[in-house]
């Protein structure tokens, strides 16, 4: 219920604030719901953001990894020769980017 008030359009909170209520009209652990009702909107929202918050961390994770794979392909590249124009056209970073990592590179040597 909770996503498909999502998929209509409405709000984290008023999707789930209208499924409990579904549920209390429907009869469904209505006892529970009425004397819990906050509660259980509380801890759904807060289980709701923690998917969100993980999916953000998988992503930022999977982003980091571009990332670090991008300066390590920009430094093979630099050591085998190319120049630093070539290296951050080709591989997506910025000149100056390479450059710092042209220079640890001829300080590491």
């Amino acid at each position: 219920m909770v996503r498909e008030n999502a998929q209509i359009g409405f709000s984290d909170s008023d999707a789930i604030e209208r499924a409990v209520d579904e549920a209390i009209k429907e009869k469904l652990l209505s006892g529970f719901f009425k004397r819990q009702k906050a509660e259980v909107i509380g801890m759904i929202l807060e289980e709701f953001d923690e998917e969100i918050f993980k999916k953000n961390v998988r992503e930022d994770g999977y982003l980091e990894g571009q990332r670090q794979k991008a300066f390590e392909s920009a430094e093979n590249f630099l050591r085998e020769g190319d120049s630093v124009e070539k290296v951050a056209r080709c591989i997506g970073l910025s000149l100056e980017q390479v450059r710092e990592i042209a220079e640890t590179i001829s300080v590491k040597a």
